[in-house]
């Protein structure tokens, strides 16, 4: 399924903390319930690629570790989960998951920006409450959830330019 259009490439870049959640909120619309998406970013913060990947043979950390190796020092990874259906939790291995994945971007000078777990219209950040914090404040901002919604799930829809 894809998941951008050739002309995209370049045309979306994060600048602000609404410029990522408008992108998780984008990435959740389009995916399927039981997706796993990685968004790439270059150093200048562009979007490069969405990668759906297929996390039954392999955990979400090993197709982390592998972009890893070929992405260059400095460029970003934010990976969105679809659970849609499911119960809307983490799971008692996300968090060790989000330290194995950070702790891969760390050797690579890679920057973990976070891990959203999404379902209908809602999403929740893994790393928000993790030992390794995300990876916003590399780009000089942090994505916040706003007061109204501190302690819950975002409504990511509300976020998205395209839907108000």
């Amino acid at each position: 399924m894809p998941y951008l259009p050739l002309g995209m490439r370049y045309v979306f870049k994060i600048a602000s903390s609404e410029d990522a959640l408008a992108l998780v909120a984008e990435i959740t619309q389009r995916s399927q319930p039981g997706d796993h998406l990685i968004a790439a970013f270059d150093r200048r913060h562009r979007l490069q690629f969405v990668l759906p990947v297929d996390v039954r043979n392999q955990p979400l950390a090993r197709f982390v570790e592998l972009i890893c190796q070929i992405a260059k020092p400095g460029e970003a990874l934010l990976l969105c989960t679809n659970r849609t259906g499911e119960v809307p939790a983490d799971r008692p291995t996300d968090e060790t998951e989000w330290e194995s994945m950070a702790a891969s971007c760390r050797k690579a000078k890679v920057i973990l920006l976070d891990w959203w777990i999404a379902w209908d219209r809602f999403a929740f950040s893994i790393a928000e409450h993790a030992t390794t914090p995300p990876g916003w404040h590399w780009w000089g901002f942090e994505v916040v959830i706003p007061a109204a919604a501190a302690g819950k799930s975002i409504p990511v829809g509300a976020f998205n330019p395209r839907s108000n």
